[in-house]
C-alpha cells in the first residue's frame, strides 16, 4: 500500500503523520514476522524492484481508500533513498554495525523520520520531494529544543552538527543529511 501511494503522480494520499502512522504499523507487521516470512517479504521487494519500471504495476486494494483503484505503476522514488545504489534496504539499518549510533537512530524513528544509511559518520534519511523542507526544519527544531547545547553549523562546518537537505533533479529523490550527531549526545 504504501508503495503504490508513493506513485501516485497526484502524490502521497496521507499527510506525514498519517504516514508515520503507516510505517509504525508496517514495522510492527514485520516484527511480527517469521524469519522465512520476512525473507519472502524481501524477496517479493527486491523482485519488484528489478522489474523495468515500465513493467512494475501493482493491483490496489479498495480499502485502501479512494484513490485505490485498479494499478498502480510503482516508481522508483517509492522505495526511499537508499544511498548509492538505489535499491531496497533491509527493514531498519543493522544497528549492531554502527554501535556509536544506536540511540541516535531509535531517537530519529521515535519521531517520525526514516534512517535509511550510516556513512562515514553521516546518518542519511529518506524523505518524500514534497516534504523535504518541512521535515528539514522539523529536524531542526527537534534537535535544538532537545539538545540545548547543540552548536548547529551552516554544511561544510569542520565542527559542530550539521543537517542539509538534498535533492537529486535526475532520479527525482531527496533526501536528509545529519553529521556530527551520534550516541555521544545521549
Amino acid at each position: 500500500m504504501l508503495l503504490a501511494g508513493r506513485s501516485l503522480s497526484t502524490g502521497s494520499p496521507w499527510g506525514f503523520i498519517e504516514e508515520r502512522l503507516l510505517i509504525a504499523e508496517e514495522r510492527d507487521l514485520w516484527e511480527k514476522l517469521s524469519p522465512s516470512e520476512q525473507v519472502e517479504e524481501q524477496q517479493f521487494l527486491i523482485s519488484l524492484w528489478e522489474m523495468p519500471v515500465s513493467e512494475r504495476f501493482v493491483e490496489t486494494n479498495p480499502e485502501w481508500g479512494e484513490w485505490a483503484s485498479g494499478k498502480v505503476q510503482i516508481t522508483n522514488a517509492a522505495f526511499g533513498l537508499p544511498r548509492q545504489d538505489y535499491r531496497p534496504y533491509p527493514k531498519g539499518l543493522p544497528l549492531e554495525t554502527y554501535p556509536n549510533f544506536v540511540k541516535t537512530v531509535q531517537w530519529l524513528w521515535d519521531r517520525g523520520f526514516q534512517v535509511i544509511d550510516i556513512n562515514d559518520g553521516v546518518i542519511a534519511i529518506a524523505v518524500q520531494g514534497g516534504r523535504v523542507i518541512p521535515e528539514v526544519e522539523r529536524l531542526y527544531k527537534l534537535l535544538v529544543q532537545s539538545f540545548p547545547t547543540i552548536q548547529l553549523k551552516p554544511h561544510g562546518s569542520l565542527e559542530g552538527t550539521q543537517i542539509r537537505a538534498l535533492y537529486d533533479p535526475v532520479g527525482c529523490q531527496t533526501s536528509l543529511e545529519i553529521s556530527g550527531f551520534g550516541d555521544t549526545f545521549f
